[in-house]
């Protein structure tokens, strides 16, 4: 049998469950999760970025302002002791302690030696309020910058090795990690998530109707396309198409070059804000998370169609995948 992981987790009310799918045999798509319970007093994840090798890190809503680690190697045997949390951002804002609190830790990735969180606060909405952190692992120290005035409602955040931190708000914003300084890439049209693809950066977002964008990372010049519906999370395929979530229960592929969007519906019955993540296992198959539509859905795009669909009592929001994928 062809072995693969894909770890995700999941958020729910009061506690978190890490579900580790494998199994994955191509033929028949037969796959068993596992799923652990965690400390009820752990943060609730969000979004995530796996360091190749060990741990998973995320933010998430509850405990806001925290960052947290799972140890993927004793999690299963020890899911107290694998899991370990740090709070990055302050409950009330440094600048505006009266008038911008914590509303969640948004978008995390590992990159040049840190760890990178968003730290979006609620007040004070004509002001500075939302944060950077970057997070040290050896050192558990967190050195915080500010996001400029425009960049409210962080949703997502990128590593570029080329020595930058690409972020989703209202509009997109590049850090540039060396000099700690950021420049406005575009105009608002609510950002929502971000993925690298050699020059390029693509952008989902819901102002204006909803679209897709693709950008010069040099440039800044924007390329427009528009599905069905208003998309959600990003993954890329092994042919370099672009796949996408939308919020019309249908998932959708753009292919680079033409920009023709195929669209594909997916089994989710109306009445459910589904699906959201979306990722690629080494088998080419596209797992996609069915939030609140509490399913995993296996999509084979070879034949377009859904191959399998899994329960749970929880709601699938993010994936990330092991080093062996």
């Amino acid at each position: 049998m062809n072995k693969r992981k894909v770890l995700g987790l999941i958020a729910i009310v009061s506690v978190l469950f890490l579900s580790i799918i494998s199994g994955f045999e191509p033929i028949r798509a037969q796959v068993s999760i596992t799923g652990v319970t965690l400390s009820s007093e752990a943060p609730v994840p969000w979004q995530m970025d796996y360091d190749g090798s060990k741990y998973i890190w995320y933010g998430g809503t509850k405990t806001y302002g925290y960052l947290t680690r799972v140890d993927t190697t004793t999690v299963l045997s020890n899911p107290t002791g694998a899991v370990q949390w740090w709070q990055v951002a302050p409950a009330f804002h440094p600048d505006h302690p009266t008038a911008a609190y914590a509303g969640a830790s948004v978008g995390v990735a590992i990159g040049a030696g840190y760890i990178w969180a968003g730290a979006q606060y609620t007040g004070a909405d004509d002001q500075t309020t939302e944060l950077l952190c970057r997070f040290d692992p050896i050192t558990t120290t967190t050195t915080l910058y500010v996001v400029p005035v425009i960049g409210k409602a962080i949703r997502a955040i990128r590593y570029d090795p080329a020595g930058y931190i690409w972020v989703a708000v209202s509009a997109v914003l590049r850090f540039n990690i060396a000099s700690g300084t950021w420049t406005t890439c575009t105009d608002r049209f609510g950002a929502y998530d971000l993925l690298l693809d050699n020059n390029n950066l693509w952008i989902t977002h819901s102002g204006y109707g909803g679209g897709i964008k693709k950008m010069d990372k040099t440039t800044f010049v924007l390329t427009s396309y528009t599905a069905s519906g208003i998309p959600r999370l990003l993954t890329k395929d092994f042919g370099s198409n672009i796949w996408f979530s939308m919020n019309n229960r249908k998932i959708a592929k753009l292919v680079q070059g033409t920009g023709a969007i195929s669209e594909y519906d997916i089994g989710i019955p109306a009445g459910y804000d589904s699906p959201y993540g979306v990722i690629f296992d080494k088998n080419g198959k596209l797992w996609i998370a069915g939030y609140n539509y509490t399913r995993y859905i296996c999509f084979d795009p070879s034949i377009g169609t859904v191959v399998q669909t899994i329960s749970t009592t929880n709601q699938p929001y993010y994936f990330t995948k092991d080093h062996l994928n």
